[in-house]
């Protein structure tokens, strides 16, 4: 995958678009974070415990670093993808019966709101329903600048 000057890898909305995904291969490390009428409080704080707690247990963080963010009206998560270790952790998930749907929405300013809302009318009139939907942020503040924001809304379908 070619990548960006800061190091990111060159995303490609054609890969993800309308397209199933199975994330099998990966194990995610969890943090909770609490909400507010679904907008995060501490969240850096979370994701800097998260990497601090991911280097102690000597995991590899998966390539691209692949960070969710499962939201809440007050609770939620952040999931940060690792390979998988071996060993069993009471803060590792693993989706290895699931199946995604995604939606890329790109744009200049940060919210994110309007696609998500955009996502969830699409579901419910195709008349699908999600046991989860999951947020991945596709680069870093370098690729913001450059390309802008982009957003992979990823809905977690039940089990067929």
């Amino acid at each position: 995958m070619p990548e960006r000057p800061c190091g990111c890898p060159d995303f490609e909305p054609a890969d993800w678009e309308g397209q199933e995904q199975d994330l099998s291969h990966l194990a995610f490390y969890t943090r909770p974070v609490k909400y507010f009428f679904g907008s995060p409080v501490g969240f850096e704080k979370q994701a800097v415990q998260a990497a601090d707690e991911i280097q102690k247990k000597g995991y590899a963080l998966a390539e691209p670093l692949f960070v969710l963010e499962h939201i809440g009206r007050f609770s939620g998560e952040l999931l940060v993808g690792i390979l998988p270790p071996g060993e069993a952790d009471p803060s590792l998930v693993y989706f290895s019966d699931s199946r995604f749907v995604a939606k890329v929405y790109r744009r200049k300013e940060a919210s994110y709101q309007a696609g998500l809302r955009a996502f969830m009318h699409e579901a419910k009139s195709a008349n699908r329903h999600y046991k989860a939907v999951f947020m991945w942020h596709v680069g870093c503040p370098r690729c913001v600048k450059q390309v802008g924001y982009t957003t992979v809304f990823l809905g977690e379908l039940p089990a067929a």
